[in-house]
Order: C-alpha cells, then structure tokens, then sequence
C-alpha cells in the first residue's frame, strides 16, 4: 500500500476543531486509504463503501480527541478497519439464501394477483379509498388494512 503524503498543520486543527472545508480535505485526501482498508476486510465494494462512510463519520465526531503531531492516516485506518469489521459481522449474522430457493408458498413473499381483473378491481379499490375525506379513508384503513 502505498504511503499517504500527511496533510498540513492548518488542515489538520482545522479536521480537530470539525471545520467543514478541513474535514471535506481530510475525506478527499485519504478516501483512497480508507476505501482499499475496508476492501481488504469486507472484500466487497458496496458493504466496503459503507464502512468507509461510518469510518469518516466516526473519525469527524471524534476528530477532537486525535492527537496533534501525530500522522492521520495510520488513525483513520484503524478506524476503518474497526468499521469494516463490523460490518463483516452483521453481515455473517444476517441469514441470506437466493431468492430461487425460497418456496413459493411462503407467506412472505408477494405475489402479484392472478388475473387482470383483479389488479383493476384492486386500482379502483384504492382510488375510491384515495378520494374519501381524511377521517372516512382513516377509518376504512384501520378497519381493513
């Protein structure tokens, strides 16, 4: 990996202090970094964009406690790092299987009605509900859906 070139001090109190010009500085400059570190964990570019963003957001709110003189970007890939990590976990705890294996009785999946008819009968269900007064459509909603 190759090595970032440190910002300036003005940027880096001004990353410190949550300047908005720094912070914006401080995402372009080590973006970069940050993304190829969550790539590396997560292997996959979207959840590794995702970490990247929690990555920045953690680091500007707790860009106060970031030491002065010390080199940022060793900091932020930790912080991405960190992110990236969990984000792998919730992942792995997150039961997924291919739609095509999903049995097609299964209450949780929507299907769409059988016939032509029905779909038009159900548009001029919801129209009519849809130019009913506030309190009469609320109560047609409660009622049936």
């Amino acid at each position: 990996m190759a090595r970032t070139v440190a910002l300036d001090e003005a940027t880096l109190a001004g990353f410190r202090n949550g300047d908005e010009v720094a912070v914006r500085s401080v995402y372009r400059h080590y973006s970069g970094l940050a993304m190829a570190v969550a790539l590396r964990v997560v292997g996959d570019r979207g959840r590794a964009e995702e970490a990247v963003q929690q990555a920045f957001l953690q680091a500007w709110r707790s860009a106060s406690s970031f030491e002065t003189g010390r080199d940022l970007a060793p900091w932020l890939a930790t912080i991405t790092r960190r992110a990236a990590i969990d984000i792998q976990r919730r992942e792995a705890r997150r039961p997924a299987s291919a739609l095509e294996d999903a049995d097609p009785g299964d209450p949780a999946l929507i299907a769409p009605p059988p016939s032509e008819d029905q779909v038009w009968e159900a548009a001029q269900v919801r129209l009519a509900i849809a130019a009913l007064p506030d309190d009469e459509r609320e109560i047609v909603r409660l009622q049936h859906m």
